[in-house]
Protein backbone atom coordinates (compact mmCIF):
# COMPACT_ATOMS: atom_id res chain seq x y z
CA UNK A 1 0.00 0.00 0.00
CA UNK A 2 1.41 3.36 -0.98
CA UNK A 3 2.05 6.20 1.45
CA UNK A 4 1.09 9.85 1.21
CA UNK A 5 3.26 12.55 2.77
CA UNK A 6 1.61 15.32 4.73
CA UNK A 7 1.94 18.77 3.21
CA UNK A 8 3.62 21.67 5.01
CA UNK A 9 0.18 23.17 5.58
CA UNK A 10 -1.05 19.97 7.22
CA UNK A 11 2.08 19.80 9.37
CA UNK A 12 1.61 23.43 10.43
CA UNK A 13 -2.01 22.66 11.35
CA UNK A 14 -0.77 19.71 13.41
CA UNK A 15 1.74 21.97 15.17
CA UNK A 16 -1.03 24.42 15.99
CA UNK A 17 -3.16 21.63 17.48
CA UNK A 18 -0.25 20.33 19.56
CA UNK A 19 0.47 23.80 20.93
CA UNK A 20 -3.19 24.37 21.81
CA UNK A 21 -3.30 21.04 23.64
CA UNK A 22 -0.04 21.83 25.42
CA UNK A 23 -1.38 25.20 26.53
CA UNK A 24 -4.54 23.56 27.96
CA UNK A 25 -2.43 20.98 29.81
CA UNK A 26 -0.27 23.77 31.27
CA UNK A 27 -3.31 25.67 32.55
CA UNK A 28 -4.69 22.51 34.17
CA UNK A 29 -1.33 21.72 35.77
CA UNK A 30 -0.98 25.26 37.15
CA UNK A 31 -4.43 24.86 38.71
CA UNK A 32 -3.30 21.75 40.57
CA UNK A 33 -3.79 18.79 38.20
CA UNK A 34 -0.46 16.96 38.45
CA UNK A 35 -1.73 14.23 36.11
CA UNK A 36 -1.19 16.58 33.16
CA UNK A 37 2.57 16.03 33.38
CA UNK A 38 2.49 12.89 31.23
CA UNK A 39 0.34 14.56 28.56
CA UNK A 40 2.70 17.55 28.43
CA UNK A 41 5.74 15.29 28.14
CA UNK A 42 4.24 13.27 25.26
CA UNK A 43 3.49 16.45 23.30
CA UNK A 44 6.98 17.82 23.99
CA UNK A 45 8.50 14.57 22.75
CA UNK A 46 6.47 14.83 19.52
CA UNK A 47 7.61 18.39 19.01
CA UNK A 48 11.29 18.04 19.85
CA UNK A 49 12.40 14.41 19.85
CA UNK A 50 10.38 12.02 17.70
CA UNK A 51 13.58 10.47 16.30
CA UNK A 52 14.82 9.74 12.78
CA UNK A 53 14.31 13.33 11.69
CA UNK A 54 10.56 13.10 12.30
CA UNK A 55 10.09 15.56 15.14
CA UNK A 56 7.59 18.22 14.17
CA UNK A 57 9.84 21.21 14.83
CA UNK A 58 12.57 19.78 12.61
CA UNK A 59 10.16 18.84 9.82
CA UNK A 60 8.83 22.39 9.69
CA UNK A 61 12.15 24.14 10.45
CA UNK A 62 9.96 26.07 12.87
CA UNK A 63 12.76 27.67 14.89
CA UNK A 64 16.54 27.74 15.21
CA UNK A 65 16.62 29.00 18.79
CA UNK A 66 14.61 28.41 21.97
CA UNK A 67 13.86 30.43 25.05
CA UNK A 68 16.05 29.42 27.99
CA UNK A 69 14.58 30.40 31.36
CA UNK A 70 16.96 28.38 33.54
CA UNK A 71 19.30 29.89 36.11
CA UNK A 72 22.38 28.96 38.11
CA UNK A 73 22.40 28.50 41.88
CA UNK A 74 24.22 26.55 44.61
CA UNK A 75 23.07 22.98 45.35
CA UNK A 76 20.50 22.39 48.10
CA UNK A 77 22.79 20.15 50.14
CA UNK A 78 26.53 20.71 50.59
CA UNK A 79 28.97 18.53 52.52
CA UNK A 80 30.95 20.49 55.12
CA UNK A 81 34.27 21.68 53.69
CA UNK A 82 33.20 21.22 50.06
CA UNK A 83 33.12 24.08 47.59
CA UNK A 84 29.61 24.09 46.06
CA UNK A 85 29.48 23.91 42.27
CA UNK A 86 26.73 26.01 40.72
CA UNK A 87 23.87 24.02 39.20
CA UNK A 88 21.64 25.04 36.30
CA UNK A 89 17.98 24.62 37.19
CA UNK A 90 14.58 24.87 35.50
CA UNK A 91 12.63 24.94 38.78
CA UNK A 92 12.29 26.76 42.09
CA UNK A 93 10.86 25.85 45.49
CA UNK A 94 7.20 26.64 46.16
CA UNK A 95 5.16 26.66 49.35
CA UNK A 96 2.05 25.08 47.81
CA UNK A 97 3.47 22.71 45.15
CA UNK A 98 6.89 21.61 46.49
CA UNK A 99 8.56 22.77 43.30
CA UNK A 100 7.45 25.26 40.66
CA UNK A 101 8.57 26.22 37.16
CA UNK A 102 10.87 29.23 37.23
CA UNK A 103 9.10 30.92 34.27
CA UNK A 104 10.84 34.30 33.79
CA UNK A 105 11.30 34.97 37.48
CA UNK A 106 14.92 34.17 38.29
CA UNK A 107 17.04 35.71 35.53
CA UNK A 108 16.68 37.41 32.17
CA UNK A 109 15.64 34.82 29.60
CA UNK A 110 18.06 34.09 26.78
CA UNK A 111 17.87 32.26 23.46
CA UNK A 112 19.87 29.09 22.78
CA UNK A 113 20.32 27.07 19.58
CA UNK A 114 17.80 24.22 19.55
CA UNK A 115 20.32 21.39 20.01
CA UNK A 116 22.11 23.19 22.85
CA UNK A 117 18.81 24.01 24.54
CA UNK A 118 17.55 20.41 24.27
CA UNK A 119 20.74 18.96 25.79
CA UNK A 120 21.24 21.64 28.46
CA UNK A 121 21.31 20.62 32.14
CA UNK A 122 18.08 21.50 33.97
CA UNK A 123 18.47 19.51 37.21
CA UNK A 124 21.21 17.80 39.20
CA UNK A 125 20.74 15.27 41.98
CA UNK A 126 22.44 15.36 45.36
CA UNK A 127 25.18 13.12 43.97
CA UNK A 128 26.04 15.62 41.20
CA UNK A 129 24.41 13.60 38.39
CA UNK A 130 22.54 15.84 35.98
CA UNK A 131 19.64 15.48 33.55
CA UNK A 132 18.99 17.58 30.46
CA UNK A 133 15.67 18.74 29.00
CA UNK A 134 15.82 15.77 26.66
CA UNK A 135 16.44 13.38 29.58
CA UNK A 136 13.51 14.75 31.59
CA UNK A 137 11.01 14.76 28.71
CA UNK A 138 11.90 11.23 27.61
CA UNK A 139 11.91 10.00 31.21
CA UNK A 140 8.22 10.89 31.53
CA UNK A 141 7.04 10.43 27.92
CA UNK A 142 8.80 7.14 27.18
CA UNK A 143 8.67 5.52 30.60
CA UNK A 144 5.34 6.73 32.00
CA UNK A 145 3.35 8.29 29.14
CA UNK A 146 3.32 6.93 25.58
CA UNK A 147 5.31 3.88 26.75
CA UNK A 148 5.90 2.17 30.09
CA UNK A 149 9.46 1.20 30.99
CA UNK A 150 10.37 0.16 34.52
CA UNK A 151 14.13 0.43 33.97
CA UNK A 152 15.49 3.85 34.91
CA UNK A 153 18.99 5.12 35.40
CA UNK A 154 19.93 5.81 39.01
CA UNK A 155 19.74 9.63 38.61
CA UNK A 156 16.35 9.29 36.88
CA UNK A 157 15.00 7.08 39.68
CA UNK A 158 16.32 9.30 42.45
CA UNK A 159 14.98 12.51 40.92
CA UNK A 160 11.57 11.03 39.98
CA UNK A 161 10.78 8.65 42.85
CA UNK A 162 13.07 9.68 45.71
CA UNK A 163 14.26 12.99 47.11
CA UNK A 164 17.15 13.12 44.67
CA UNK A 165 17.15 16.91 44.54
CA UNK A 166 18.05 16.90 48.23
CA UNK A 167 14.78 17.91 49.90
CA UNK A 168 11.82 16.10 51.51
CA UNK A 169 8.67 17.45 53.12
CA UNK A 170 7.48 16.36 56.57
CA UNK A 171 3.72 15.80 56.72
CA UNK A 172 1.90 15.24 60.04
CA UNK A 173 0.13 11.85 60.31
CA UNK A 174 -0.78 12.06 64.01
CA UNK A 175 0.11 14.14 67.04
CA UNK A 176 3.88 14.39 67.23
CA UNK A 177 4.41 12.05 64.27
CA UNK A 178 5.40 12.95 60.74
CA UNK A 179 5.70 11.16 57.43
CA UNK A 180 8.67 12.17 55.29
CA UNK A 181 7.43 12.57 51.71
CA UNK A 182 9.76 12.56 48.72
CA UNK A 183 9.81 15.77 46.67
CA UNK A 184 10.44 15.48 42.94
CA UNK A 185 11.17 18.48 40.70
CA UNK A 186 10.41 16.54 37.49
CA UNK A 187 6.79 17.76 37.03
CA UNK A 188 7.80 21.39 37.51
CA UNK A 189 10.64 20.96 34.99
CA UNK A 190 8.23 19.52 32.40
CA UNK A 191 5.99 22.55 32.96
CA UNK A 192 8.97 24.89 32.53
CA UNK A 193 9.99 23.19 29.26
CA UNK A 194 6.38 23.51 28.06
CA UNK A 195 6.46 27.21 28.97
CA UNK A 196 9.70 27.75 27.06
CA UNK A 197 8.27 25.85 24.09
CA UNK A 198 5.12 27.96 23.97
CA UNK A 199 7.06 31.20 24.40
CA UNK A 200 9.36 30.19 21.55
CA UNK A 201 6.73 29.02 19.06
CA UNK A 202 3.50 30.83 19.99
CA UNK A 203 4.05 33.35 22.79
CA UNK A 204 1.11 34.51 24.92
CA UNK A 205 1.45 36.54 28.14
CA UNK A 206 -0.95 34.20 29.96
CA UNK A 207 1.47 31.28 29.54
CA UNK A 208 3.29 32.58 32.62
CA UNK A 209 1.39 30.75 35.36
CA UNK A 210 3.55 31.98 38.23
CA UNK A 211 0.54 33.50 40.02
CA UNK A 212 -0.59 29.96 40.91
CA UNK A 213 2.57 29.21 42.92
CA UNK A 214 2.96 30.57 46.46
CA UNK A 215 6.23 32.08 47.69
CA UNK A 216 8.62 30.72 45.04
CA UNK A 217 12.28 30.87 46.07
CA UNK A 218 15.31 29.91 44.02
CA UNK A 219 16.95 27.52 46.48
CA UNK A 220 17.42 26.47 50.08
CA UNK A 221 20.94 25.53 51.16
CA UNK A 222 21.93 23.10 53.93
CA UNK A 223 25.43 22.15 55.02
CA UNK A 224 25.97 18.58 56.29
CA UNK A 225 28.80 18.05 58.75
CA UNK A 226 29.87 14.38 59.06
CA UNK A 227 29.68 13.01 62.62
Amino acid sequence: MGKQLLSKTQLRDMLGRKLRLLRKDCVAYDQGDDDQVEAMAVILRTLWSAGQGNCLIERLAATKKCLDGTFQCPPNVVQSGEEPVLERRAYVLSENRDYAPCFFNQSPASQLPVDEWWEQEVVRDDRSKSLSRRDVVLLVADKEGAHVDDELSKPEFRLRYESGAGLSRGEPISEGKFHLRHMTPIPAIIRQIAFETLQTLDPHPEDDGSAHYISPIAFASFTITPA
